[in-house]
């Protein structure tokens, strides 16, 4: 196993074992696997590591709190999204196997969406528009060529994180959304840049 994975893999363990102790610059921690993946692509996508580099920025201004942060981080990822959107699509192909994701994606982004509309606020637009800017980076994983189920798994676990952090702030609390939220978002960074960096 390369030892960019092993430390990588140690450092999401270490801040999944200590979110909830609050250690000084704890979002600091949050952000550093993030960083190395960036690292460890450098050589690879520039518009891969773009997206690290936002998703590093949303980590942080999500571990802050106040609605201020929310909207930040918010944008932050969605640049990060629209980042992935232009890596996958370089070379986009329609494959057969495509449609089964697809249609997954479709179903979980309208569902989420169902559910939290009337719940929003003033929140419905960015929101919304982040949602359709998820759904498009796991369409766009689906079309990637080579296909890569690395990158449709690692794009759908992001949505799967995304979703339960919307679910804890505008539906209800729920048990363990730290660890769940967190240790499904490093899963899905991993996977997605796994995607890109096995294709080469």
């Amino acid at each position: 196993m390369s030892p960019f994975l092993l430390v990588y893999l140690a450092l999401a363990l270490f801040y999944l074992a200590t979110q909830q102790r609050r250690l000084p610059a704890h979002f600091l921690l949050k952000a550093l696997p993030i960083l190395l993946l960036a690292l460890w692509n450098g050589r690879d996508s520039g518009l891969v590591v773009a997206a690290l580099l936002f998703s590093a920025v949303g980590d942080i201004a999500l571990a802050l709190d106040g609605e201020r942060y929310f909207v930040v981080g918010l944008g932050a990822f969605l640049l990060g999204h629209l980042c992935y959107i232009a890596a996958f699509l370089q070379n986009p192909a329609w494959q057969p196997v495509s449609l089964l994701p697809i249609a997954l994606i479709l179903l979980l982004g309208v569902a989420v969406t169902w559910q939290l509309w009337p719940r929003l606020g003033k929140l419905k637009v960015p929101v919304v528009v982040y949602i359709v800017v998820s759904m498009g980076m796991g369409i766009s994983a689906s079309l990637k060529r080579p296909f890569s189920w690395l990158a449709v798994a690692g794009a759908i676990t992001f949505m799967l994180s995304d979703t339960g952090i919307a679910v804890d702030k505008f539906l209800r609390p729920f048990p363990h959304r730290d660890f769940l939220v967190m240790s499904s978002y490093y899963l899905a960074q991993l996977l997605i840049t796994l995607g890109f960096v096995l294709a080469k």
